[in-house]
């Protein structure tokens, strides 16, 4: 919940994105190819720690790259499906 500058609160959700790293609306072949990258500093990520911490153990490391090896190939701890689409052209969630 969010209390702005009048009073006024706002509270919203948060929906994780499992394996959804480079911020289009699927998680595919090239979330995993951008993982190692943006752990060297090459590429940034959409959502930062939130579209990189596929194990959501509070850090980025290579083990997160495995991770979404384990998503694509069914095998993991996170469902893609658990996610969502991304946000409307207006900023919107689904």
């Amino acid at each position: 919940t969010y209390t702005d500058a009048l009073g006024l609160e706002t509270t919203c959700s948060f929906t994780s994105h499992p394996g959804n790293v480079n911020g289009d609306d699927v998680t595919d072949g090239a979330d995993v190819s951008i993982l190692p990258q943006a752990f060297t500093g090459s590429v940034a990520a959409p959502w930062g720690l939130f579209s990189t911490d596929l194990d959501r153990d509070g850090a980025f490391h290579p083990a997160d790259i495995m991770a979404g090896i384990d998503i694509l190939l069914g095998v993991g701890l996170l469902d893609p499906a658990l996610g969502t689409a991304k946000p409307l052209a207006d900023g919107v969630c689904p």
